[in-house]
């Protein structure tokens, strides 16, 4: 009996973690689909951006939010999904996400390694095959131990003439 018991809660934890890494697969998927939609429409010399920002609680619930131009209805949209899909405890999971989709790469960090903190700025161009002529600058900020508990990513997309750089 204990045999059987032993071997019912391996499958059931085993189904559970491949379902866990199913939904992180599909998730990382829909963040990069909902960032190409992001992206479209932009002409040379225009811009979009947005910020999305956690914070601690202070003993609550941790909050998240999303800062876009007002009258940008690709940033409020994009806005809108992160805030639904993305985590407010995790802001490590949120970075390496949107990074792992603008260089085209899968897991940059194993995941053996804690993450404690990441700080920087880059800019790719033409990140995507169906969005041309763009540059995504992202800027981040993630500390686990950060004083006022605030943590935040940046994505600037702006249009310019990429044609010219080969």
């Amino acid at each position: 009996m204990k045999l059987l018991f032993n071997k019912n809660l391996f499958v059931i934890v085993f189904l559970f973690s491949h379902m866990l890494a199913q939904a992180k697969n599909t998730l990382d998927i829909r963040v990069c689909d909902e960032l190409k939609m992001f992206s479209q429409g932009i002409e040379v010399g225009e811009s979009r951006k947005i910020t999305f920002i956690t914070e601690d609680g202070k003993g609550i619930f941790p909050q998240k939010f999303c800062k876009h131009s007002t009258a940008d209805e690709r940033g409020i949209r994009f806005c809108e999904w992160l805030s639904v899909n993305s985590s407010s405890e995790y802001m490590e999971s949120n970075i390496t996400r949107i990074i792992s989709c603008i260089t085209n790469s899968k897991n940059i960090f194993s995941k053996k390694i804690r993450i404690n903190e990441l700080i920087g700025k880059f800019t790719i161009s033409d990140p995507f095959i169906e969005v041309l002529n763009i540059d995504v600058d992202f800027e981040y900020y993630f500390n686990s131990v950060s004083k006022n508990g605030r943590n935040y990513f940046s994505i600037t997309v702006r249009g310019v003439n990429n044609s010219d750089d080969d």
